[in-house]
């Protein structure tokens, strides 16, 4: 069972980087995280105990490039091309956490 803890929200751009917190694997646990990060924005708790925790890490939107041919006749200009990438995603830092609540495995996620 998790026990619910009262924390401060981390904002998405002040988490920890991935390389501190891979440091601290083997180490940090569930309940310390949860103080030091503010409640996760999605928790799943398996049979075994074990715990994924995801913490919201902001959205991030990468290049596009567009790629086109024009030309000009008299009056009339024609373009055609196609845009390669854009979009955006969201990102979340997963922590995840063995039976014993202690941290194993760090990464970020895109949805």
């Amino acid at each position: 069972m998790l026990v619910a803890t009262v924390g401060c929200r981390t904002e998405p751009g002040a988490l920890p980087s991935l390389r501190t917190l891979r440091a601290e694997i083997g180490t940090l646990n569930y309940e310390s995280a949860v103080r030091r990060l503010g409640p996760p924005a999605h928790t799943l708790e398996l049979k075994d105990h074990s715990v994924i925790a995801e913490w919201d890490a902001g959205t991030d939107t990468p290049p596009s490039f567009t790629f086109g041919l024009g030309a000009t006749s008299g009056a009339a200009d024609t373009t055609t091309g196609t845009t390669v990438g854009g979009g955006s995603f969201h990102r979340f830092r997963q922590l995840q956490f063995d039976s014993a609540h202690r941290l194993v495995l760090v990464q970020d996620i895109r949805r």
